[in-house]
């Protein structure tokens, strides 16, 4: 008799950014580089460490596209929504007020129902580096699932486009703003 099997469903994930609510000014633009990221997060297998530290990867849930470019559709969204400028991905150009460049060394949800983010950001203009900082942050998932993780991931991206524009302010760049 031959043994049925039910075959392995794949899930697809991307990370759902904020509804824009910004009039984008053209004026200026930001460049964000692309996503700098550790070796094991360029993996499309989505993951959870565990209590050791280990990473352990799905074998069914998926990014949809590479890892580094959902990420950086996510902070492109929430930095355009805040900042109200449009936001590039390729080098400096003439109108560029600001340019960014972010290197993510964690991004996991854990095995004890927390997401970890942490990473380093560089803001520049015209090839001076202004302004570089570390950042963390760590959320609570009230849920199970990879679709509860990656909400709270999508949060924490939105706090590091907040902590961007709040520095891109600061440093008196991008002016006249739409906001």
């Amino acid at each position: 008799m031959a043994c049925a099997s039910t075959p392995q469903t794949s899930n697809y994930y991307l990370i759902e950014s904020p509804a824009a609510d910004s009039v984008i000014n053209s004026e200026h633009k930001i460049v964000l580089h692309p996503i700098e990221l550790s070796d094991y997060l360029k993996s499309s297998n989505l993951h959870v460490k565990d209590s050791s530290g280990q990473v352990i990867y799905s074998a069914t849930d998926l990014w949809a596209e590479q890892p580094s470019k959902v990420l950086w559709r996510a902070i492109e969204l929430s930095l355009e929504n805040q900042t109200g400028h449009h936001v590039l991905a390729s080098h400096e150009t003439p109108d560029s007020c600001a340019q960014i460049k972010i290197r993510i060394n964690q991004l996991s949800p854990t095995s004890a129902g927390k997401v970890v983010s942490a990473g380093r950001w560089f803001i520049s203009t015209e090839g001076s580096t202004l302004e570089t900082r570390e950042f963390s942050f760590t959320g609570h998932i009230d849920t199970d699932g990879y679709a509860a993780s990656n909400q709270v991931i999508a949060g924490q991206l939105h706090q590091l486009a907040s902590e961007l524009e709040e520095q891109i302010e600061y440093l008196g760049l991008c002016q006249n703003s739409a906001r």
